[in-house]
């Protein structure tokens, strides 16, 4: 048996705060009651009037079919344990959030882009180096970055990991630039558009796998042999604290944590390298429903708007100044050496400009400030 408020509870699950469009859906449908209502008075009532359950479900499937519900999906996903942080020599020093915010395929968190800025310490004698943007790629919940339980990461638990600052997320470029990192010059970050491999999690793979070394290693097996032992040799003294570890980090810069993690890294580099392999992460045990393309690049704090055709794709996005020039496209299929888009900016003064996303870089439409 239905009745009046069978509408209203078909729409009750919860919904997150929805943007100005939505509220602006809600007040045209409870006008458009109200003047019904209005035309069709009903007889008048000893008690106080209520607004009609048909006309709260006509505002709650106006938030509904605007959006709105699709928001609550996203708020719904709970928050698991912190992702891994390891500790690194060079931490960046700020990061910035940008406000671009890219739909998956498969819904849930939205994905975006974070710029996290350093200043890399210079050894004592030497000029002061150029801070630098590592571009880093990854799910958005809150206003943090983060991935998603999936793809055989954090045991598959559908929840949302914040990222820390040296997190394993997806990081296609790293470039110096002017200024500071608190004060940073985006102009002068190198012109990118790029392609390359995601999954939905946002981790930078499924599993590891050990490939054989590409190129032949640059030391015969005497010289890495002695690196071995040089690299051993200061490890052991960092373990050991004191002054000689502090000497060592001096010359590296960052924290001694930092750094023997650094050398502990390169200890392992020499290790795969001279036995012929070396380990990788991979893609290619993900579950292929959760195979993402991304294409992500630099226009240009000018350009306002960016779109990627090819491939059966035809997409476009409207960039703000949040966005500071950045772009991002999700795309739910395999991404190959042959994942080419040509990619069009929009520029604030109506000049368009026409160049080519793929792996290298080699083409990116830029939009010029003057």
């Amino acid at each position: 048996m239905t009745d009046d408020y069978e509408a209203l509870r078909r729409f009750r699950s919860a919904v997150g705060p929805p943007d100005e469009a939505a509220w602006a859906a809600v007040r045209a449908a409870l006008q458009q009651e109200i003047a019904a209502e209005s035309e069709h008075p009903q007889p008048m009532r000893t008690i106080r009037r209520r607004r009609s359950p048909r006309l709260v479900a006509a505002a709650l499937v106006a938030l509904t079919v605007t959006g709105a519900a699709a928001y609550a999906a996203t708020a719904l996903i709970g928050v698991g344990s912190p992702a891994p942080n390891p500790p690194s020599p060079f931490p960046p020093s700020r990061i910035n959030l940008l406000g671009l915010r890219i739909a998956d395929p498969d819904g849930g968190p939205p994905w975006g882009i974070r710029l996290a800025l350093r200043q890399p310490q210079s050894p004592p004698g030497l000029a002061r180096q150029q801070p630098d943007v590592a571009i880093q790629i990854g799910r958005i919940r809150d206003g943090q970055m983060g991935f998603i339980g999936a793809d055989g990461v954090f045991h598959d638990d559908g929840l949302f990991h914040i990222a820390g600052p040296n997190s394993a997320l997806t990081t296609p470029a790293n470039y110096p630039i002017s200024g500071t990192p608190q004060k940073p010059d985006l102009k002068t970050v190198y012109h990118f558009a790029l392609t390359q491999p995601g999954v939905a999690s946002a981790y930078q793979g499924c599993s590891t796998v050990k490939v054989p070394v590409p190129a032949q290693f640059r030391y015969t097996k005497s010289q890495t042999a002695r690196q071995e032992r040089v690299l051993r040799q200061e490890l052991a003294v960092l373990r050991a604290g004191g002054p000689a570890a502090r000497r060592i980090v001096r010359l590296f810069g960052g924290t001694i944590a930092g750094v023997r993690l650094q050398i502990e890294q390169s200890l392992q580099t020499f290790e795969q390298q001279s036995s012929g392999f070396t380990t990788q992460l991979t893609f290619e045990t993900c579950p292929p429903r959760d195979l993402r393309t991304l294409v992500t690049g630099f226009a240009g704090p000018a350009a306002t708007s960016v779109s990627i055709a090819g491939q059966g794709v035809h997409e476009s996005e409207t960039l703000t100044p949040s966005d500071d020039g950045f772009y991002l496209f999700v795309l739910p299929q395999h991404w190959t050496y042959a994942s080419k888009f040509q990619a069009t900016a929009t520029c604030r003064n109506g000049h368009t400009v026409t160049g080519e996303a793929a792996p290298g870089t080699p083409n990116p439409p830029y939009c010029p400030e003057n």
